[in-house]
């Protein structure tokens, strides 16, 4: 009874942390990828259908910034 008792909570601690850990990191992995593809989701979204194929390679070289949401704007009127 005594030795159950005592190989019993090694085993629930043991199993806790390793699960925790392995949520946590698919959690922040799942979050990187969430990022990445929504970055780029909402890049496609807002400037693909709107200013045409011929200013991607703009936004791609610099960085996304607040005035590429009114570029597609300008794209319509050029």
């Amino acid at each position: 009874m005594h030795v159950h008792q005592m190989a019993k909570p090694p085993v629930t601690n043991h199993t806790q942390p390793t699960v925790l850990a392995i949520t946590r990191d698919e959690i922040i992995y799942c979050l990187i990828l969430l990022a990445l593809t929504w970055e780029r989701y909402n890049f496609e979204n807002n400037c693909l259908p709107k200013t045409g194929s011929w200013q991607i390679s703009v936004p791609l070289k610099t960085k996304p910034s607040p005035f590429l949401s009114l570029k597609p704007s300008l794209g319509e009127k050029l």
